[in-house]
């Protein structure tokens, strides 16, 4: 087993850059003090440094569901009404202007009808045996 590289020193660098102001990345943290991100991470967290958001996430940004309706994808915001299973090919029904999907009301919390929810949803046991 190796010798861990952390010391006093780096311990206090690495707390001195984790709270800078300019908020260097682990990435570069780990440049400056000649380790790898994922050490200063762990770091980080085993001497109690607070979290910080992660940068992929704060990027992202929250959009509504949309859902399909009437053969025409995401002109519809809200909950689906209409058994949403494809029947046939999508792409060909779409190019000639018709609706793929089945259209039949949709159980409540599904979005397929009776039918099709049997048939795409089974349970574990019909396949013991």
């Amino acid at each position: 087993m190796t010798p861990s590289p952390w010391t006093a020193d780096l311990d206090a660098q690495l707390t001195r850059r984790w709270s800078d102001a300019d908020r260097p990345s682990c990435a570069q943290i780990g440049r400056d003090l000649g380790l790898t991100k994922n050490q200063i991470i762990g770091r980080a967290h085993r001497i109690g440094l607070p979290k910080r958001e992660s940068p992929v996430h704060t990027a992202r940004r929250k959009r509504p569901l949309r859902f399909c309706h009437d053969g025409h994808l995401g002109n519809r915001v809200g909950p689906i009404t209409d058994c949403k299973f494809i029947a046939g090919d999508p792409h060909g029904a779409a190019a000639r202007g018709e609706n793929p999907f089945c259209g039949e009301p949709s159980l409540p919390g599904s979005c397929y009808c009776a039918d099709h929810h049997a048939v795409c949803y089974t349970r574990a046991a019909e396949f013991a045996a």
